[in-house]
């Protein structure tokens, strides 16, 4: 396809609480609150990320984790998928796919990094003894399976 997109990216979110908020703004968020990470969550996930516009759920006051620890979930699903690369919500999957392309890939923009002393990235740092990653939501995504994290995220061994 070489012909050029008049449809330009302009992500409007700075973080994941102003992109939560934007998705709310859809209509595409569920909220549930007091499932199981043993359990629950995992099976919700079996049925939300096999649907195509399936809803991008946070799972908060998760037994056995403190408030405020939650999972989030499906989050590139819906129409949901345009705003988070910063696209109308009117482009289907393949109009989505030549738009990114061009915006993004055509002549990539890189972002330098920035060292900073104070921010958002910095609001919840633990070292030494105060570190325990049992405390986070683990959802069982597999039975026999307990990753820290799914996909892009850290992963936490069975076996360690």
């Amino acid at each position: 396809m070489n012909q050029h997109s008049n449809v330009k990216a302009a992500i409007g979110y700075d973080d994941l609480r102003e992109w939560l908020a934007a998705a709310e703004a859809l209509g595409e968020v569920r909220t549930i609150k007091g499932a199981s990470w043993q359990e629950d969550i995992g099976l919700a996930a079996e049925a939300v990320l096999r649907a195509e516009d399936g809803p991008c759920v946070v799972f908060d006051d998760v037994p056995g984790c403190p408030k405020g620890f939650r999972v989030l979930l499906n989050m590139f699903a819906g129409t949901r998928r345009c705003m988070t690369l910063g696209f109308p919500d009117h482009l289907n999957k393949w109009e989505l796919s030549d738009a990114y392309r061009e915006a993004y890939l055509v002549e990539p923009k890189l972002i330098p990094h920035e060292i900073v002393d104070d921010g958002p990235v910095l609001e919840n740092v633990l070292t030494g003894d105060a570190i325990d990653v049992t405390k986070f939501p683990s959802p069982i995504w597999h039975e026999g399976r307990r990753p820290l994290h799914r996909h892009r995220h850290l992963q936490h061994h069975p076996r360690s």
